[in-house]
């Protein structure tokens, strides 16, 4: 996939951000490109994740009238040590966003 944007965290400490994200987001087994970010309400959780060995990624729980916007994920490299950060558009939005163009 083509990722678009790519930061570096220096300024906070690495495990402080891999235990907030694992306490907002729900684990799920299917990578987040194939699986709907809608519909889960009452969860306190603000993020769907997928992990695999080599990262961890994040997509925004979204509600049925934001499900018009392109989903968004973002990719943690593992062995970085959660500090970096890698964002790109889901499968189907990338495939939305060249049709667009052409």
């Amino acid at each position: 996939m083509i990722y678009f944007k790519t930061k570096n965290i220096t300024s906070i400490n690495s495990e402080i951000i891999e235990k907030s994200i694992r306490k907002a987001a729900l684990k799920r087994s299917i990578h987040l490109d194939f699986k709907s970010t809608a519909n889960h309400y009452g969860e306190n959780k603000l993020f769907l994740g997928y992990e695999s060995n080599e990262a961890l990624y994040i997509s925004r729980l979204r509600f049925l009238f934001e499900r018009i916007l392109p989903k968004v994920i973002i990719r943690y490299d593992k062995l970085t040590g959660f500090a970096e950060y890698k964002i790109r558009l889901s499968l189907f939005s990338s495939i939305l966003f060249m049709y667009l163009l052409h």
